[in-house]
């Protein structure tokens, strides 16, 4: 009787191991989600549980990020030490993100229900699930124009939409009626500022192409483009600002233009090119 008691003991406190193995691997861990930098007026549908220190704050799921006129921002969902989907929000545009979370054994998961406008992603051991469309350790060009028209563009990586893989250099475009795979046009050449030199006066300019309807200019302090300084979206091939403001981290600053064409399709992106800001440092 006494060896029967024990084989129980034996086989329920397996079991109860099995079983919180099993529930620890399940159990899905929060992620951090932050707003780590804005330009302006950035809104939150939910705010519940939102904390704002300046323009840096943290927010809950589900929730909508929307942007202003001339305001963009950039959101950071991450884990400690682990991985991050990195969304870069461009002006006049908004992203509903519906959750996301962590399994102990797997990648970040985040799934967005709907976005608006422009909206970079970049991504790292993050697994992101849009319209059917799934990617992990991509950079993508998302879009909706005003006719909800849904582009995802693949610059770096790859991306499923159901089975079919599609990869870089390839976008997907979702009407009413049917989905339509097409090529990324070809990046635009820079020519102004020169590589590495003071700007006086500050002028951009690149060569035009006939397919743009629209071109938009980006300045990082950043050369892989993870922080935003500057966007600007123009007509023209040239940029003339008569004031323009920088966050003076850095007397590098680096910019890259991109454009969509008349079908509402996007280019990839030039190569960057450095330039120099002389700022005043006070000299301790």
């Amino acid at each position: 009787m006494n060896l029967f008691r024990m084989d129980l003991t034996i086989v329920f406190s397996f079991l109860s191991l099995v079983l919180l193995l099993f529930l620890s691997c399940t159990r899905k861990w929060e992620t951090l989600n932050y707003i780590t930098y804005s330009s302006g007026p950035v809104f939150i549908t939910n705010a519940e549980g939102l904390e704002i220190s300046g323009q840096v704050g943290k927010f809950s799921f589900p929730s909508r990020v929307s942007t202003g006129n001339e305001s963009f921002t950039i959101v950071n969902i991450s884990f400690p030490n682990f991985g991050f989907c990195k969304f870069s929000i461009y002006p006049n545009s908004y992203v509903e993100f519906k959750e996301a979370y962590k399994y102990p054994r797997g990648e970040i998961y985040v799934e967005i229900s709907d976005i608006f406008g422009i909206v970079l992603l970049k991504s790292n051991e993050c697994v992101l699930k849009y319209g059917g469309l799934t990617s992990k350790n991509s950079f993508l060009r998302l879009m909706k124009d005003i006719a909800l028209h849904s582009y995802v563009e693949i610059i770096e990586g790859s991306a499923k939409l159901g089975r079919k893989e599609i990869f870089a250099g390839a976008g997907i475009l979702k009407g009413d009626q049917k989905t339509e795979q097409y090529s990324l046009n070809q990046a635009v050449e820079l020519v102004l500022p020169l590589p590495g030199r003071f700007p006086k006066p500050l002028v951009f300019m690149w060569k035009r192409t006939d397919r743009s309807s629209k071109y938009f200019l980006e300045i990082s302090d950043d050369k892989n483009f993870e922080t935003l300084t500057l966007i600007h979206e123009t007509t023209s091939n040239t940029f003339f600002p008569e004031q323009i403001t920088l966050k003076l981290t850095s007397d590098v600053y680096f910019w890259r233009i991109w454009y969509k064409d008349r079908d509402g399709k996007g280019s990839f992106f030039s190569s960057p090119i450095s330039f120099t800001i002389r700022t005043q440092r006070v000299v301790k």
